[in-house]
């Protein structure tokens, strides 16, 4: 269970903060409202979603090792025909946390490319795009340097595979390798 759904827990809690205060902000709506602070107050907590990125080729790899037990696929099946999951798998809401921090981003562009910048809102939500840049950025470099260490994790196992095959023992040194 943590290998596929990583901290999705704290996502959940962070993102219902969000939407708490967003809803609370909406209430009394007008023309100079602004949300760039509610944004940008929560901004940094978005790195949280580094570590659920980081772990997704994991899980995933790991959900379709459990999708093998028909008991397992089973439940997935049922699941899938259930009123909540509208036809949606499993697999379809477990790449959405790793979707989320784009389409913040995306979000707040619009909302900056939308917004006057004589908007009490415009500077705050210039602040908060940068941000959120920031830490897709940084989400993007924990990717890449965690496929890099897969990698080299893959080129050591394969170099390991290569001397566990070769039979040191059964090869005779020649006179002049041999230890005095």
């Amino acid at each position: 269970m943590s290998t596929i759904f990583s901290n999705i827990t704290d996502i959940l809690q962070m993102n219902t903060l969000v939407l708490g205060d967003l809803e609370e902000r909406t209430r009394c709506w007008g023309p100079t409202q602004c949300i760039g602070d509610v944004l940008l107050k929560l901004s940094p907590f978005f790195r949280i979603y580094t570590a659920y990125v980081s772990n997704f080729d994991r899980a995933s790899a790991t959900l379709e090792e459990c999708e093998k037990q028909p008991a397992f696929a089973a439940f997935l099946r049922q699941r899938l025909e259930s009123e909540e999951c509208k036809g949606q798998t499993l697999r379809s809401f477990l790449i959405l946390p790793v979707q989320r921090v784009p389409r913040y981003r995306l979000l707040v562009e619009d909302l900056v490319k939308n917004t006057p910048e004589s908007h009490p809102d415009h500077k705050q939500l210039v602040e908060c795009l940068d941000k959120i840049s920031e830490v897709a950025a940084d989400i993007n470099e924990a990717i890449r340097k965690h496929e890099n260490r897969l990698k080299v994790l893959a080129i050591q196992q394969r170099i390991n595979t290569l001397i566990c095959n070769v039979n040191v023992c059964s090869h005779t040194p020649t006179e002049s390798q041999k230890v005095p």
